[in-house]
This record gives C-alpha cells, structure tokens and sequence, in this order.
C-alpha cells in the first residue's frame, strides 16, 4: 500500500510540474508528431505500473525507470526503441536482486544476486 501512495505522490507532481509549464518539469512532449524528451508511461504490460523514459525522434533513447507492480524497480537504457546494456533491477529495499544484459533488444545473459554476490548465472541465445 505504501508503494502505491508513493507512485501516486509520484504522478500527481509530475502533472503539476508539466501544467505548471516549468521546463525542468516538461514531460510527455511531441514535437512534429513524434515524442520527445522525458515521459512518464502508464504500463499496459501485466508487471509494470509505469515507466519514466526519454525519447529521441520518437523512440525510446537512453536512461529509463521501470516501476513494477511488484514494488520493484528495473534501471536501464535504451538504444533506438530497444533494450540495451545492463538492466539492474532492485527490490522494495534497494537491493541488487538481478541485472539483465541487452544486446540490441536481445536479452543475452541474466545474473541473480543475494547480499550482494552472484548466486546465478544464465547465459541466452539471442538467435532463439
């Protein structure tokens, strides 16, 4: 419950910053029909509330927070509309619990964590 109050204290300053038309709090922007900018995305993926992301020329580019309903939360990047790199994932206590790698929207390896050591190791096959 408490992470529901604070997702929703989360989304409400976020619209006052953008009405209020503060450029440090611009957000959901299009620019000639493509977005643009920092976004904040209501989810309609079954595990994920919503996600803050920006966008470049209408796709997904760069930094981006995924705030799953689980209370968890995935930090990454993105490269041209696609997963890239590492996404870290953290659980209600700001733990390190799993990094995903990305290759060009790819998941190519996972890696699981207790108390801050890998306790195990997957490796993908992306051509699958």
């Amino acid at each position: 419950m408490k992470g529901i109050s604070l997702i929703f204290i989360y989304l409400i300053l976020i619209y006052c910053l953008s009405a209020c038309g503060s450029s440090k709090g611009s957000f959901n922007q299009y620019v000639e029909s493509s977005k643009k900018g920092s976004w904040i995305e209501i989810s309609t993926i079954d595990s994920v509330n919503f996600e803050k992301v920006k966008y470049k020329n209408g796709m997904k580019e760069g930094e981006a927070e995924m705030y799953l309903k689980s209370g968890n939360i995935a930090i990454g990047k993105y490269q041209s509309d696609k997963k890239n790199g590492a996404w870290k994932y953290y659980n209600k206590n700001k733990e390190l619990f799993k990094i995903e790698y990305y290759t060009e929207g790819y998941l190519s390896r996972i890696e699981l964590y207790e108390n801050g050591k890998v306790v195990k190791q997957a490796i993908t096959d992306p051509t699958f």
